[in-house]
C-alpha cells in the first residue's frame, strides 16, 4: 500500500511538473496554442497521467474553459459617422493617397506595408475601430442558425460528439468581426523609395 501511494504521488508530481513546464512555455510567448485553452491543455495532460480531478476530490462539476466561451473586449467602434469625419482632418484619403503616389513616383508593383501598433493604444488610448462581419463572424452566425443541424453528427464532427453545443453570444461575434483602422498618412524613406509606406499615427 506504501509503495502504490509513493507511486501515485510521483505520478501527480509528474504530471504537474509538464503543467509546469507548459504554463512556462506559456509564460516566455513560445506556446502554441492552437484551438486549445490552457485549461483544456491541463485536463488533457491529466487524462495523459490518468488523473481524474473529479474522482480525486469527489467532485462533479470540474471542467476545462473552451475556447469558443471566451468572451475578449472589442475596442472601441467607429461609426461611418465618426470614419466619414476622419476625412476632415489629417488622415489619409483616396486622393491623398493618389497624390502622394504620383509625388513620389510609385509603380504599380511597388508593395505596400502597414505600420504595427501595439495594443495599448486600443486598451488604454480607447483608439477605435471600423467593423465590418467577415467570414469569422459569418461562421458564427451560421453556427447558430444550425446548431442542432448537421453539427450533431458525430461522424462528420466527431470533436464536437457528446458535448453541449452553445450558441455564441453577441459579443463573441462582435469580436470575431474584422476591425479596421484608419490610417493617418504616407510615408517615405530615402532609403526604400520603391516601398509606400502607411502610417497608423503621426
Amino acid at each position: 500500500m506504501q509503495a502504490e501511494n509513493k507511486d501515485k504521488v510521483h505520478n501527480m508530481a509528474s504530471c504537474m511538473l509538464s503543467i509546469l513546464d507548459t504554463l512556462k512555455l506559456h509564460d516566455k510567448g513560445q506556446l502554441f496554442e492552437g484551438d486549445e485553452t490552457l485549461s483544456e491543455m491541463m485536463f488533457r495532460t491529466m487524462k495523459a497521467y490518468n488523473i481524474d480531478l473529479n474522482k480525486e476530490l469527489e467532485f462533479t462539476h470540474l471542467c476545462a474553459v473552451e475556447k469558443y466561451e471566451i468572451e475578449k473586449p472589442v475596442p472601441r467602434e467607429i461609426s461611418k459617422e465618426e470614419l466619414n469625419g476622419f476625412a476632415e482632418h489629417h488622415y489619409l484619403t483616396v486622393g491623398r493617397l493618389e497624390k502622394f503616389i504620383k509625388e513620389h513616383e510609385l509603380t504599380p508593383d511597388s508593395i505596400v506595408v502597414v505600420q504595427r501598433v501595439e495594443d495599448f493604444y486600443y486598451e488604454q488610448n480607447k483608439w477605435g475601430v471600423y467593423l465590418k462581419e467577415g467570414e469569422a463572424a459569418h461562421s458564427c452566425k451560421s453556427w447558430n442558425e444550425d446548431i442542432t443541424g448537421e453539427y450533431l453528427d458525430a461522424k462528420r464532427y466527431p470533436r464536437l460528439a457528446g458535448k453541449e453545443l452553445k450558441p455564441f453570444t453577441e459579443q463573441q461575434i462582435k469580436q470575431s468581426m474584422e476591425q479596421y483602422q484608419p490610417v493617418w498618412s504616407c510615408v517615405r524613406y530615402n532609403d526604400d523609395k520603391d516601398v509606400l509606406f502607411l502610417d497608423l499615427h503621426y
